[in-house]
């Protein structure tokens, strides 16, 4: 199974220690007015111009990410879904944030989809056995899908607001 790359936003410290003898230590993605470039581990690197992002653990960004209580992206980051065109999060931007709680939790959206209000996004299997859905009360592009907790099972659908 794949799941999307997710990239950080490095700071200045962070891109100093990214390299070693003009080799990339980690995967890096290098966004400039040229478009995208991924830079895999020990590839030369070259010149940098534009911005530069260190991949990280995709299951582990909601921690990062977002600040749950405010709704806002703490981090800057890229998102490299599947398929489709990357998801850009800049740090302050609100996006909306849906959790689904249940026993098991089956998502139905992948990341890069744009989803309307009434969009189910998940499957929820209930304790006493009972589906229920869980569905969108807005419209945006999904930009994460995480799981947090195993038992019960619980997801995070980390959506950007779609403007009309």
């Amino acid at each position: 199974m794949s799941i999307p790359r997710i990239f950080a936003k490095a700071s200045e410290s962070e891109v100093k220690c990214a390299f070693s003898g003009g080799k990339a230590k980690h995967r890096l993605l290098v966004v400039s007015d040229e478009g995208l470039r991924v830079l895999d581990v020990g590839d030369e690197v070259g010149e940098l111009v534009g911005d530069v992002y260190i991949q990280r653990v995709y299951d582990d960004a909601y921690r990062w990410l977002v600040d749950f209580e405010a709704g806002v992206v703490l981090k800057s980051a890229v998102v490299l879904p599947l398929s489709g065109p990357p998801i850009f999060l800049h740090e302050g931007e609100r996006v909306y944030l849906i959790e689904a709680l249940g026993r098991i939790v089956v998502p139905l959206v992948r990341v890069g989809e744009v989803v309307s209000p009434g969009r189910r996004l998940a499957a929820i299997f209930t304790g006493k056995r009972e589906l229920r859905y869980l569905r969108s009360d807005v419209s945006g592009r999904i930009a994460y899908v995480g799981q947090i907790d195993v038992k019960p099972q619980r997801y995070i659908f980390i959506l950007i607001p779609r403007l009309e």
